[in-house]
């Protein structure tokens, strides 16, 4: 382990997006370098200004940088990539790279690819060609890569990943995707098969949690604690996300057949945990699918619904929502960072998966079996599954226990590797065999 002082920069995982599973990204990233001796921690997020920030008892520094039109803004990321390419260091996000020892980039987690557009993908590229082009260390830390629909974005994502001195899939089905977009420059000592960052956060006890959540937490010892995640993203614009993810399932009318399954089947107390933080109206609210789904019930439904579900309306941060998820007895979720935070916590955990990266993720835990594609399946084989999944909910208790030391030791030793790769500016895995 580095005990060298370190200054590190950090792309792609914003903390003030609402989106807890960026922020435990985020998080867990600056704990985990602040542990190994990294005591100079710079984040990009999309603010406009340079400002101190706080995580705990662990402080940062926030660098805001703007894309779009607006290129004659200082902190412009498309006019930094260009001053790299250029030379000028004197650009405000240039100059902090190059005095910083090592450059993490998480993509946002599964943001490294062409699916979102061709804006997209050149803020995702630009931070990683900075590095390189500075000559700074650049780790990409665990991440899913590609697809990748366009030959030229392709081959720009695999120029960038052989020039990176650490790069780390978060997931088998990734890392076989890292390799074929390396071919022959693929080398085992620089380009790994790691775990999702988020399963080394730390959880941390609300302080003051609504009295409504309270009490559903008593049930706890006395009948069952199910906690659910409905997912915004799917659930607000129905149509529009079954398009977009080529889902055969209907979400929302899913999300209503197991809450009436749940209620019908078992005498448990159901939690439901938002994990994306939207404003009123977003289309990625889940508060907002949750409350939709919930007033959707009817008849008997909705009178067991008073006494046994009870929404979380309180914008808990990742550590927090990790802290009350792990009080669940079982889970099923579809933002994937909300059943990161179950499987870490070792729930017994369900996703309803809305695409390929959710399964690969629970592949990591041996838990495959229990991510449901709703690109696959129709309404009732899905329930049926999700259903046969909390019958069987300790044996799978007892299979993700028997795993989950050894993906914890995993992330720390990539950690480990991760704080060492600046050392005289070589690649770990290159070091490690000397």
């Amino acid at each position: 382990m580095s005990q060298t002082q370190l200054s590190a920069c950090v792309f792609g995982a914003s903390p003030g997006t609402g989106n807890q599973g960026v922020n435990a990204l985020c998080f867990s990233t600056l704990e985990a370098m602040a542990q190994r001796g990294c005591n100079d921690l710079h984040v990009f997020d999309y603010g406009q200004a340079t400002r101190p920030a706080r995580f705990g008892e662990l402080q940062y520094t926030l660098h805001g940088i703007s894309v779009g039109k607006r290129l004659w803004r200082s902190n412009h990321l498309g006019t930094a990539r260009l001053a790299a390419m250029a030379g000028f260091h004197a650009h405000s996000v240039v100059r902090t790279v190059a005095n910083a020892d090592l450059v993490l980039d998480v993509s946002g987690g599964d943001s490294f690819t062409d699916l979102y557009g061709g804006a997209r993908f050149r803020n995702i590229v630009a931070p990683k060609q900075i590095a390189l082009r500075v000559g700074k260390p650049l780790v990409l830390l665990p991440q899913t890569f590609g697809p990748f629909t366009s030959d030229a974005n392709r081959r720009i994502a695999g120029d960038l990943i052989a020039g990176a001195s650490l790069a780390y899939a978060r997931d088998p089905d990734s890392y076989a995707r890292l390799q074929d977009l390396l071919g022959d420059r693929f080398d085992p000592s620089v380009h790994r098969q790691g775990v999702d960052l988020a399963f080394g956060l730390r959880a941390r006890k609300c302080a003051h949690l609504e009295p409504n959540v309270m009490e559903a937490l008593t049930a706890k010892g006395k009948r069952p604690i199910i906690g659910l995640n409905i997912s915004g993203l799917v659930a607000n614009q129905p149509r529009a996300a079954a398009t977009r993810f080529g889902l055969t399932c209907d979400y929302p009318a899913l999300i209503r057949q197991l809450m009436m399954r749940l209620l019908d089947e078992t005498d448990a107390q159901l939690i439901i945990v938002p994990h994306v933080h939207a404003p009123t109206g977003h289309y990625e609210s889940d508060l907002a699918a949750s409350r939709a789904l919930v007033q959707s019930l009817t008849g008997r439904h909705a009178a067991a619904a008073k006494d046994r579900i009870t929404i979380v309306n309180q914008e808990l941060d990742a550590c927090e929502l990790k802290w009350l998820i792990a009080k669940c007895d079982w889970f099923c979720g579809t933002r994937m960072h909300a059943t990161i935070a179950a499987l870490s916590s070792g729930v017994p955990t369900v996703a309803l998966a809305y695409s390929l990266k959710t399964r690969g993720v629970f592949d990591t835990c041996a838990m495959a079996s229990s991510s449901i594609d709703m690109r696959s399946e129709v309404n009732a084989s899905a329930l049926d599954q999700v259903m046969s999944l909390w019958q069987q909910r300790e044996y799978c208790a007892a299979t993700l226990n028997q795993r989950l030391e050894n993906v914890r030791t995993r992330g720390s030793l990539q950690m480990d590797e991760i704080a060492g790769c600046n050392i005289q500016g070589q690649h770990v895995g290159r070091m490690l065999e000397c």
